[in-house]
């Protein structure tokens, strides 16, 4: 947490004249207890075991007033996620777990909710929306990649 914060400022230092600049850094944990119990309570659908924990979901929230500054924020927040997985990958912490309102565009979420968890979350797509509805009609989001099957 603490080269994680020093990586923060310094992507601050750099992004510091960037116009309406809030630049937000949170930890959450998620422990061992609370993990067991999600499986007592039935499991959770990224399949995450308790013996996974604890994990820290760490939470970047950029927040800029000028389009014009876009490309270089992306890029600053994209360095800095690369940054924090390098840091994670190297403690031997990197998990696939990728928390879903705080994926960033560019995250493969859905790798982070483990195989089975996607074939099943495909299963029931494919069940209670078999036009591919919200996969090709609704925007934004992050799609379960079934489109193209429609």
């Amino acid at each position: 947490m603490s080269a994680m914060h020093a990586a923060w400022l310094a992507t601050i230092e750099r992004i510091k004249d960037v116009p309406g600049l809030s630049l937000s850094l949170g930890f959450f944990p998620l422990t061992k207890t609370l993990l067991a119990s999600s499986v007592r309570s039935g499991g959770n659908a990224f399949n995450i075991s308790p013996s996974d924990g604890p994990l820290l979901i760490v939470f970047i929230h950029p927040i800029w007033a000028e389009a014009g500054d876009d490309a270089k924020m992306h890029g600053e927040v994209e360095r800095l996620l690369e940054e924090f997985n390098t840091m994670a990958k190297e403690k031997g912490k990197l998990h696939r777990y990728i928390f879903p309102n705080y994926g960033y565009p560019k995250s493969d979420l859905f790798a982070g909710y483990g195989e089975e968890s996607v074939e099943r979350m495909r299963k029931v797509a494919e069940k209670v929306d078999p036009e591919g509805v919200f996969q090709k009609c609704v925007p934004g989001g992050f799609k379960l990649g079934l489109a193209e099957k429609h």
